[in-house]
């Protein structure tokens, strides 16, 4: 598998192929692992062809095609990553907490420009109940945010800080996504988030397992309504949590 951030900044982010390196030595199946780093968007085929010539070098069995999978939706400098003291949803951005993050459509819709076949990862929190956002918006569902947030402080219900996840929930991703049929030659890679109590939580802890259910209920429409001609999987859930994990399935 194969990822990498896509260009906002001239530039698309990678990082080393150590990873790929110990585990391509002692696999029969070719695997390349690839994240953030800096190789400039007019030197990509140059790169992806050295570091295809070393993964084929390193394994016995070469894979016949690779994956490509955008993390934060391909924008490491805009996806949105938290909310910072003074109200704003921020990327990584050039400055320290302060460059606003974007849409997360007008992210995939730049990714996807740049490599149609290339996959979005994204991630999925839910508000707790009682929050000020789950009574202005009570139909919203799972919010894209990278950073679990603190719900608990003033910043999260600030009139912008509301604004901008209701117009980036899971929901109104996987609509654009469907409508644009991207899930035709693109896949979605939806990362459940959960905190230190939950992450080992068992299957009976109702109080966890909540947000999973949800998210469950949020996606069974559209895996139903929509599917590949080559019967793959456009639409994936990933985790740290083991418990999230079989919580969800």
């Amino acid at each position: 598998m194969k990822t990498f951030e896509a260009p906002y900044s001239h530039y698309l982010t990678y990082i080393t192929i150590v990873s790929g390196l110990l585990l391509s030595s002692c696999m029969q199946i070719q695997y390349s692992f690839v994240s953030p780093g800096m190789v400039k968007q007019k030197e990509l085929t140059e790169h992806n062809a050295a570091f295809r010539s070393v993964c084929q070098m390193l394994s016995r069995d070469a894979r016949s095609d690779f994956e490509v999978i955008g993390h934060g939706a391909g924008s490491w400098r805009y996806y949105p990553m938290g909310i910072n003291k003074k109200g704003i949803v921020y990327g990584n951005g050039y400055a320290y907490k302060k460059t606003p993050a974007l849409d997360i459509i007008d992210l995939i819709d730049t990714s996807i420009d740049i490599d149609p076949d290339m996959s979005i990862e994204l991630d999925a929190h839910y508000a707790p109940k009682g929050h000020l956002i789950t009574e202005v918006y009570p139909s919203d569902g799972a919010y894209i945010l990278h950073d679990i947030p603190d719900w608990n402080k003033i910043t999260s219900t600030d009139s912008h800080v509301l604004a901008y996840l209701h117009r980036n929930t899971i929901r109104n991703t996987l609509k654009h996504f469907t409508q644009k049929e991207y899930y035709t030659k693109s896949k979605i890679y939806i990362e459940i988030k959960v905190n230190k109590a939950c992450f080992h939580a068992k299957k009976e802890d109702s109080q966890c397992n909540t947000q999973y259910h949800k998210l469950a209920n949020e996606l069974q429409p559209f895996a139903s309504q929509y599917t590949r001609k080559d019967k793959e999987n456009w639409l994936c859930i990933t985790s740290f949590s083991p418990g999230a994990l079989t919580a969800f399935r």
